[in-house]
């Protein structure tokens, strides 16, 4: 479905005084000719929910200028729209600061390009009086672009609040070659024969309005206004998130504040790190004064208990024919075929039972016994020596 709205002509009064007011609008379904469904006036904030919200700018308060400039499109978006104001500055009565500019689609020439002009803030009073309703996805069309091209159309609206409503004001809307076009104000009782130029035989046409132009789809024709600092970033998502940034805010600042934490942490407990190995340096260069400086302190200190071991005659408990000769023992009255694979590493037996074998009575024995058995999943044990 999609609703099209019609915007009021930027109102003459101060920006501070601006209202939309209620709003024209024709609520379709399906492509041209569509449906429609619903139609009448309704405040911005109860306009009809729909896939596609249509806005149709006035054709007074919309200029579009043919410009035939080379090498637009190299331009990147910045430097692109800093250069529409400069190029179209003698050709606009309005500050180029004042003023809104898109750039249309190529028409006939392959460098040549329609640029809408739009007072900026009214552009910007309209932007943001849809987004603080919640409508963030939305386009704005001219409504010059709406009509066939080479047409004079005026469109009769309502100006004014209370008693001054009944007053009228024509607007005349002229669709030239390609997109090129204009609109003007006029009084309703006020001659404009002879007063603008155009060709000639052509005369002022009742405009379809925003009934017909919804249902002949005739958007096709026509291109988005909002563009540059007004244009929808990232497909409106960032538009949609409007709601939801200040949250969004908070959880990135969180996040922040995380990270710095466990960087903190992380930092605290290296400098941890760093004092117990210097400290445990210390206590092996104090205790064992010829030992190398390279090697880490528990490997310094294991060689040398093992040194100590030797020296008294004895053997330590992680050495192969210790542990070979205290599993023998463990499983002397074990069956024959329950242990099918032996590995030695790392001070440590490492033993494959045959499938279906519980090893958890010989485990309970071995602990009894002083030694550490540790089970590591599918059927495979670590026998450790925990003493003698």
């Amino acid at each position: 479905m999609t609703c099209w709205a019609a915007l009021p002509l930027k109102p003459l009064a101060e920006p501070d005084r601006w209202t939309l007011g209620d709003l024209p609008f024709a609520l379709t379904a399906g492509s041209a000719p569509a449906r429609v469904l619903r139609e009448g006036t309704a405040p911005l904030s109860e306009l009809p929910a729909a896939d596609r919200l249509v806005l149709v700018m006035p054709a007074a308060d919309v200029l579009l200028l043919p410009a035939n400039w080379p090498n637009l499109d190299t331009l990147p978006s910045a430097r692109l729209r800093e250069a529409l104001g400069n190029l179209l500055e003698e050709s606009l009565v309005q500050p180029v600061d004042q003023c809104h500019f898109a750039l249309g689609p190529r028409v006939q020439a392959p460098q040549e390009r329609i640029v809408a002009v739009v007072d900026r803030a009214w552009m910007h009073f309209v932007h943001e009086a849809f987004a603080r309703a919640g409508r963030l996805s939305f386009e704005i069309f001219p409504a010059q672009l709406l009509q066939p091209e080479g047409t004079l159309q005026s469109v009769q609206l309502r100006v004014g609040q209370g008693d001054a409503a009944e007053l009228r004001q024509q607007v005349l809307s002229w669709h030239g070659a390609g997109r090129s076009g204009w609109g003007l104000r006029w009084d309703a009782g006020e001659a404009w024969q002879g007063q603008l130029q155009l060709p000639e035989g052509v005369l002022p046409q009742p405009a379809d309005g925003l009934r017909g132009w919804a249902v002949t789809g005739a958007s096709a024709g026509a291109f988005n206004l909002r563009q540059f600092e007004f244009a929808a970033p990232l497909a409106g998502i960032w538009e949609r998130l409007r709601p939801w940034r200040p949250a969004l805010l908070l959880l990135g600042a969180a996040l922040v504040l995380q990270l710095l934490a466990m960087n903190v942490y992380w930092a605290k407990l290296a400098w941890q790190k760093r004092g117990l190995e210097k400290a445990m340096r210390t206590l092996v260069r104090d205790t064992l004064p010829d030992a190398p400086a390279d090697l880490p302190p528990a490997i310094v200190l294991k060689r040398a208990l093992e040194n100590l071991r030797l020296s008294q005659g004895g053997a330590s408990p992680g050495e192969f024919p210790v542990l070979a000769a205290r599993l023998s023992a463990l499983i002397a009255k074990e069956p024959a075929d329950a242990l099918q694979q032996v590995d030695y590493r790392e001070d440590s037996l490492l033993l494959r039972f045959k499938p279906g074998y519980a090893a958890e009575a010989l485990a309970r024995q071995a602990t009894a016994q002083g030694l550490v058995f540790q089970d590591q999943g599918r059927g495979l044990w670590r026998m450790t020596g925990g003493g003698r």
